[in-house]
This record gives C-alpha cells, structure tokens and sequence, in this order.
C-alpha cells in the first residue's frame, strides 16, 4: 500500500473541489461562461448528427488543461442525445490496457483517451448512421496518428490559466514532496493509466480517487498531471525504472510505456523506454 506523502493534505488543499464526470474524477476547471459552453455543446451536438447521416468519425482534442471541460462537455451532449432518442455509449475508463475497448453498436460511441491505445481498429470504420468520438490531449493527437482534429477545444475567460496553474504547481509540490510509491502513482497517472486501488492510501486529503467499480484509483485530471511534471525529466526516468513501478500489472506497463515512449520522443528522448 502507497503510504501517505508528507504534506500532500496541505498542497492539495488549495485544488479546487474535485467532481466526477462519466464515471472519472475531474479537477473543476472550466474554461468557459455558460453562453459559450452552450455554444460549444450546440456545436459538438450538431457536429455528430452532421456525422452521423454518412457514418464517420469525430477527433475531438483538447489542450492539457481542458480535460474536465472536455469531459463536461461530453455528458452534456451525450444526455441531450439520448433525449432525443439516440443509443450514446462512453468507452475507455479504467485506463488499464494498452487494447482499444470493442466498439459498441450505437448511434454515438465515445472513446475516452484514445490516443492511448496502439490501435484503433474498429474505431476508424465508416458505419452509416453510427458516429465514433475519440478524445484525447491535442499533443497526443499529433504524436500518435496522422487523424485530423475535427473538433477542438479551445478558448478561455480571463481567469482560466491562473487556475489551471495553481493547479499544475500543486500536483509539483506533491511530486517533489512525494515517496517513491507516490511519484510511481503519480506517474502512472499522468501517463493515462489507472493503479490498483491496493496500492494507494487514501486517508482525508489525499489526492487518489477511486475510479469506475473502485477497483482502480487516480488523480483527478490526468492530463494536468503529465502537464505538471513532464519537466522532471532526470525523475521521471528515475520513477519510471523503480521498483514501485516494475510491480504495476505488465498490461498496465505495456499501456505506460506506449504513451511515455511517445511523449518523451517528442521531446527528442533518444532513450528507449523498457518494460
């Protein structure tokens, strides 16, 4: 079992509340007024009808600090959807394994984190009447395949970024604060992988949450957490060959290592990530 980190209750206590959304927990970071998520949500919506007359696809991308937003913006869409009589079926959580979930038989199917997965297959497939959402970072787009971004999130009040960083300097005070089980967590977690609820601790204040049936646990907003420590290289190579990390399941590692190589290759890293 992790141990508690000195002072994670103190550097987490300034985050904002944490708040579940399609079943994942989310820091509460939104970027935009109510008018213009409307706006946004109007416009995902009309973009998969749009879709959905031929059968296709949506790439939907998202800076690091929009993942709650992102996923916010999801559930709406997706509830209007199946008022309006559509079959809409959220795919992808826990974050365990490096195989893509099966696509399901519905109107509207949405895959969360799907840059994270080696292949898509079946996900790609042009179905009349049927549209695919993939979600994922827009760097993690660009790394991982040739797919445009069809839709991209975007755009902020005056406030956002201030947020966004006080968040990002506290999940740093926690790495640097952090034993080696935490910071293999935390890594984990940043990488879009979801640790056995076992191993983490999660006395009041902690910052590991639990995710679907409780099995697994997280951080909230796992794109903010590669974004908050992505510049501890030295550290994270360290971390990532500990022994706290060797002991994550090897379907869990194999998932790590695929989005770490690409990350850190687009950071022109000539060392090969080694499971």
């Amino acid at each position: 079992m992790i141990p508690h980190a000195a002072g994670v209750s103190a550097t987490m206590a300034v985050l904002p509340e944490p708040f579940y959304c399609l079943e994942r927990p989310m820091v509460a970071l939104i970027p935009w007024t109510p008018p213009e998520f409307e706006s946004n949500v109007q416009a995902l919506i009309h973009l998969c009808l749009q879709r959905r007359a031929s059968g296709g696809r949506i790439v939907l991308g998202a800076g690091w600090p929009y993942e709650s937003a992102v996923f916010r913006l999801l559930a709406v869409a997706a509830t209007r959807l199946r008022r309006a009589g559509l079959a809409v079926e959220v795919c992808g959580t826990p974050y365990c394994s490096l195989a893509a979930p099966r696509r399901p038989e519905a109107d509207i199917a949405i895959l969360l984190d799907a840059p994270s997965y080696a292949s898509l297959d079946g996900w790609l497939e042009s179905k009349r009447g049927q549209v695919a959402v993939l979600v994922g970072p827009e760097a993690d787009w660009l790394l991982a395949t040739a797919l445009p971004i069809d839709f991209l999130a975007e755009g902020a009040d005056a406030g956002f970024s201030d947020r966004a960083a006080r968040h990002v300097r506290s999940l740093q005070d926690l790495w640097r604060g952090a034993a080696s089980e935490v910071r293999s967590a935390l890594l984990l977690n940043a990488l879009g992988c979801d640790v056995a609820a076992d191993l983490v601790a999660r006395p009041d204040g902690a910052p590991f949450l639990p995710v679907g049936d409780g099995q697994f646990a997280t951080l909230p907003s796992q794109w903010l957490a590669w974004q908050a420590i992505a510049g501890f290289v030295e550290e994270l190579d360290r971390a990532w060959e500990s022994e706290a990390t060797r002991r994550a399941p090897l379907a869990l590692l194999e998932r790590a290592a695929y989005r770490f190589g690409a990350r850190r290759a687009a950071k022109n890293s000539r060392r090969a990530v080694r499971l």
